[in-house]
């Protein structure tokens, strides 16, 4: 079941048919929605985590590797490593169209400081809470984000998060349009 609390008619219509598509070809949904959201998860494996998990509830492990550098005592390579974060999402299970507005707007408010490629934790932080490194490693300012998933879990709609984010909803909901178009066109096609 899907709350549509705070909604408008045109963002519940969206979200409806995002759900609707979902009944009749789930994968090609997580699909659509894992690719929209690929660059903020990081990878394709995360978006899908990412989508799997906000839909079933429970943990999502987030996988990250960590560049391979230079020592800059010893100047010995050290290699790549992979980092797993896990977390809970402080409110699941969510219907499709909940799980594209909350990356949405999980995504704009990270983007909103500069951060367009963002870690494991970073988006975690703006999922359920947390804080965030902005700017450069020498003058990182830490930002304390109130997560929107932490918001959904109080009951606030998608207007009011999007307004204590500091984002504005209408991106959102104009690329939620985008791409619930884009599925019934290739469900009239296929």
């Amino acid at each position: 079941m899907i709350t549509l609390v705070g909604a408008t008619s045109l963002q519940a219509n969206d979200v409806k048919a995002l759900n609707k598509h979902a009944a009749a070809n789930e994968a090609r949904v997580v699909d659509r929605i894992s690719d929209r959201f690929e660059n903020f998860a990081g990878s394709e494996d995360n978006a899908l985590a990412l989508v799997i998990g906000l839909r079933a509830g429970g943990e999502i492990t987030l996988v990250e590797t960590t560049p391979e550098t230079i020592d800059p005592e010893t100047g010995e390579f050290v290699d790549a490593v992979e980092v797993e974060t896990v977390f809970t999402p402080a409110k699941s299970p969510l219907g499709y169209g909940e799980i594209y507005l909350a990356l949405g707007l999980a995504q704009a408010s990270l983007s909103k400081l500069g951060i367009l490629e963002p870690t494991s934790a970073d988006v975690v932080a703006s999922l359920n809470g947390g804080v965030v490194l902005v700017g450069d490693d020498e003058f990182a300012e830490e930002v304390e984000l109130v997560g929107v998933l932490a918001l959904r879990a109080e009951n606030h709609g998608w207007g009011k998060i999007a307004k204590e984010t500091g984002v504005k909803l209408g991106a959102v909901k104009k690329a939620l349009k985008k791409d619930v178009s884009a599925l019934k066109s290739k469900k009239k096609r296929g």
